[in-house]
Formats: structure tokens, sequence, C-alpha cells
């Protein structure tokens, strides 16, 4: 079941500045928490390598049914998870009026996290590119703060019924990876495949660890296939983590950057 949350977004921000990564947060409104995400996956078109603010233009009637007409669930909100993590699917803006740096357009952003499959489609925004190398903290200011709601969205409850684990609680990261899945997942050896087919199954894969809160964060040298034989030769088979934190807010996050040469390299050389 798909979880569509284009709708309710009163303005948000996209980091795409690091390869193979795309962060942000989407502000809901009202008391709800900023969601953050901290998503693996690549930018498309002239997302790529850019930082971005937007908000729909609520002006449109059509808006509501146009930001949902491709059926689906309106919100899913009972333990909607508010530190998201996955793989992306399309992450993409097109632009309908403007400049590539200010105007109006149309906003898709796909991912699968921790409640599945998520996709906001904004299908009128207005937009503003950000001149900055830094992904983050979240850039949300006055012009991009929605004050008029149209009087036919009605409030929802988005909070979230699960308490944060206590990790004191748990006597150890005890459990492989590869335990956590009920039933046996079979992923190909990636010498096996091509590059589009190792990132196929490294979303696959991703996918499956975002649901128990898993993250992967990949550094500037390692490639989609890289990442691949990675989870599937070392980490998933080698590291434990705690079966706890299923469906909370904990992220338990790997980095190919411990795994990296050129990485280690650069960090050994730094002066401190």
């Amino acid at each position: 079941m798909t979880l569509r949350l284009g709708q309710w977004v009163q303005h948000g921000e996209l980091w795409c500045q690091r390869r193979y990564s795309v962060g942000g947060c989407l502000r809901f409104g009202g008391d709800h928490p900023l969601m953050q995400l901290e998503l693996t996956g690549q930018s498309q078109g002239i997302l790529r390598g850019r930082r971005v603010v937007f908000r729909p233009l609520w002006n449109s009637v059509d808006y509501l049914h146009e930001s949902n007409k491709e059926g689906g669930t309106t919100c899913v909100a009972t333990g909607l998870v508010w530190h998201q993590v996955g793989p992306t699917g399309r992450v993409e803006l097109e632009i309908a009026d403007g400049s590539e740096r200010h105007g109006a357009g149309t906003l898709r952003l796909e991912w699968c996290g921790q409640n599945g499959p998520v996709v906001v489609n904004m299908p009128r925004i207005e937009f503003q590119f950000i001149d900055s190398d830094l992904a983050g903290p979240p850039h949300l200011s006055e012009p991009f703060v929605l004050t008029d709601l149209p009087d036919h969205v009605e409030p929802f409850d988005l909070s979230d019924p699960f308490d944060p684990p206590d990790l004191f609680e748990f006597a150890e990261a005890n459990v492989l990876i590869t335990d956590l899945f009920e039933e046996p997942v079979r992923f190909p050896p990636a010498k096996r495949l091509n590059d589009a087919q190792a990132e196929r199954q490294l979303k696959r894969l991703l996918a499956k660890l975002a649901r128990y809160g898993i993250a992967l964060e990949v550094c500037d040298h390692f490639t989609p296939r890289d990442c691949y034989r990675l989870l599937t030769e070392v980490i998933c088979v080698k590291q434990r983590v705690y079966p706890e934190t299923a469906g909370t807010a904990w992220i338990q996050s790997f980095s190919t950057w411990e795994f990296c040469e050129t990485c280690l390299t650069d960090f050994q050389e730094c002066e401190f």
C-alpha cells in the first residue's frame, strides 16, 4: 500500500548536493514534527547537485485532486515515522514557469522507507534554489511559510503511536541482518549483474532494510554496484542489529566511508 503525502505538505526542502544521496525535510503544519529525509539514491534532472526549497501553490482548486489522481491511500497517518530512510524512486522537478533558480513547476518525490512506499506528488509548486555546498540544516524560512490554507482541507492526525525504544533495555545487538527477514531472501552475486541490474537489486535490498530502520550512507567513491557488493558480502552477513527498533524512528546506519580506502586515506592525511 502506497502512502501518498503530497496534498498535506505545506513546504519543504531537498538537498541533492551529495552523490547518491537525497536529504531534506517536509513540513506538514500545526504541531506535527518536521519529517526528516535521509534517502539513498540519485536525484534526476535539474535537481542533481542542488538544494531547493518549495511550497504548493494552493490557489489552484484542482490541487488536491491532481495530487492524488493516481489512486492509492490518501494518508495513512497511524504509525508514520518522522525520520525516513530508504532507497529513492523518482526525485525530479519539472519547471513550468520561471527560470532555473526560481519559478513554478511540478515535484515528484518517491522513496521506500519504514512505512513502505511513499509518494509526494505536488503538481503545482513554487520553488527556489539555494546557493549552498552544505546539506542542512533546514532552511524553511519566511518566504516559504504557508499561512492561508483552503477551507476544504480538513485536519488529520499524524501522531506516532510508537514510543522510542529504550536501548538500555536491549541486551545487545545480537541479530544478524540476514536473520531479520521472516523468509529467506536471495540476492544474486554482484559479479553476475550489470550495473543497472546491480542498482535495482541494491534498492530492493535497501527497501527491505528500511522497514527495520537500517540505512546506508554512501561516500563519493562508491558506485551502486560497490554498495550492493558491500551490503551482500559484508554488512548483511556480518553486522548485528537491534530488531526492536523496527517501526520506530530509531535509525541504525552503516556507511561506505568505513570501507572505502580513499576515504580512510583522506582521513589519515587530515590535520587536526
